[in-house]
């Protein structure tokens, strides 16, 4: 029976959502994402677990959820019914990685090259790394920043740089959003190689929060809400190399991308909700 594998109906979909509400039914509320899901995605997902779930995959309870696509019938779903994904469900999520231009920064005539474009953005995604401590007592400072444009992502080796200012410049400008995950400790970070009043930075676990989205990390993230998986397994690989290795710079380039994918993703859902 193939029926079970259709999208709902708008009107099917609002009448579940109500019924939901009236039987007083709790999480998971899995189902009422099926309209937003990637429909070819879900049922390759669905395939795959067949064998450990029973469950109707229409019915409420025990479904399966999957994608999560940029969908503006995510507004019908109530803040409160968005419930997180397990860590096995983010793992049957396609990974999905930065394909665009990137540019290395690597000294102070490239940044004050790349100045006017970073200056020209609205959103910039942001995010910084630093190399991993394996030992009791060792610190280091933050090696590399990472800011994704419209267009093209900026990494730039702080180490290589004589003079910070204009970097501390574009931090202190309240008129260019900077959206990462954990900002405060980033910018934490950043003040041991640069003062600078911190102007313009969002946080954007707390823009989450404010959605009813139960999810900090960029990874959690990015699969709630846009339904990809992203990689983390050059995290803690050494930021201090002075030639970063391809595995590095995609995975830099990407954890900023998503950043500002994911800062777009709830301000239109924030307006929708406005509205």
């Amino acid at each position: 029976d193939f029926a079970h594998r259709e999208i709902l109906r708008e009107t099917e979909w609002d009448c579940q959502i109500t019924e939901a509400f009236r039987e007083g039914a709790e999480k998971p509320f899995k189902s009422l994402f099926l309209k937003a899901m990637n429909l070819s995605n879900y049922l390759i997902c669905l395939e795959k677990s067949a064998k450990k779930r029973t469950t109707h995959p229409c019915c409420f309870g025990n479904c399966i959820s999957n994608k999560l696509s940029y969908n503006p019938l995510m507004s019908k779903i109530p803040s409160i019914l968005q419930p997180a994904l397990s860590k096995q469900e983010i793992n049957l999520l396609p990974i999905k990685k930065y394909a665009g231009v990137v540019k290395m920064v690597a000294s102070d005539e490239q940044l004050r090259a790349v100045l006017p474009e970073l200056s020209a953005e609205r959103v910039l995604g942001f995010d910084i790394e630093v190399r991993p401590t394996f030992k009791s007592g060792d610190h280091f400072p933050p090696a590399l920043v990472q800011m994704a444009g419209r267009k093209k992502v900026f990494l730039v080796q702080l180490k290589k740089l004589h003079s910070l200012h204009l970097l501390a410049g574009l931090f202190a400008n309240p008129k260019i959003i900077k959206a990462g995950v954990a900002v405060t400790g980033d910018i934490q970070k950043l003040h041991e190689v640069m003062p600078f009043t911190p102007a313009g930075f969002v946080e954007l676990a707390k823009m989450a929060a404010k959605a009813g989205i139960k999810a900090m990390g960029v990874r959690t993230l990015a699969a709630q809400l846009l339904g990809l998986r992203i990689s983390k397994g050059a995290q803690c690989s050494n930021w201090e190399r002075s030639e970063l290795t391809p595995a590095q710079i995609t995975y830099a380039a990407t954890d900023a991308w998503v950043c500002r994918e994911l800062f777009l993703f709830l301000e239109k859902t924030a307006a929708r909700v406005t509205k």
